[in-house]
């Protein structure tokens, strides 16, 4: 079979210089085509800790997807989703164990929203890549939160982000030649995003505008199998 597979690691570099580990992926490109994201993500101060699974089509549309979270020492829940024949299923389990189960209608442009910082890179294959262009993209999120530190149902938000061109990038984990994106979020921020390759590997994040203004995120390993 004709697949690959990709592993590694983001760090967080806060504003006085120090760093932690965020998040660890495998990523796999599969044999039809679609790329699979496992993600494991936790908060600097250990209060927040994220298992998160999602699946998209070759063509980057949203297959299904998986989010288990705990903040606080507390289980907050999980929740599963999958598309069926055009309408979005969603699974709601509460910390008590109990299921919610709901279905949405959505547009085919809208992409899946469970926090995983290496997501960020591939939600911006929704952008088109003339400069100077704000693109919409359409977010159905599972936590209304900046850091995804609730879980529920969600909503639909809105955001723009444009093409900046081409950039060769230099991280923990090596050098990069990068699409490089700038990202006006829904929470107020702004971010620029360098992803690469044609299964837009997340490289680095850094925040230029908003809440944690100067935090950097940036692959510190990765290997390609």
């Amino acid at each position: 079979m004709n697949f690959l597979v990709y592993k590694g690691q983001i760090n967080i570099i806060d504003t006085d210089g120090k760093t932690y580990d965020y998040e660890n992926f495998i990523i796999t490109r599969n044999p039809d085509g679609s790329r699979t994201l496992r993600a494991v993500s936790r908060s600097p101060n250990r209060d927040l800790l994220r298992d998160v699974y999602q699946k998209e089509s070759k063509y980057w549309q949203p297959i299904e997807a998986f989010g288990n979270l705990y903040y606080k020492n507390k289980y907050e829940g999980s929740i599963q989703r999958k598309l069926i024949d055009g309408d979005l299923h969603s699974w709601l389990c509460k910390p008590n164990g109990n299921y919610d189960h709901k279905v949405f209608s959505i547009k085919k442009n809208v992409i899946l929203g469970f926090h995983a910082i290496f997501h960020e890179a591939w939600k911006m294959r929704m952008v088109g890549k003339r400069k100077n262009e704000y693109n919409e993209i359409l977010t159905f999120t599972v936590s209304d939160t900046w850091n995804g530190r609730t879980i529920s149902h969600g909503t639909i938000l809105s955001s723009t982000a444009r093409y900046e061109g081409i950039e060769k990038v230099d991280v923990s984990a090596g050098k990069f030649l990068c699409d490089k994106f700038i990202w006006l979020t829904p929470f107020g921020k702004e971010l620029l995003i360098w992803s690469h390759g044609d299964d837009s590997i997340f490289i680095k994040m850094q925040v230029i505008k908003g809440n944690n203004k100067g935090v950097i995120y940036e692959l510190s390993n990765f290997e390609k199998f």
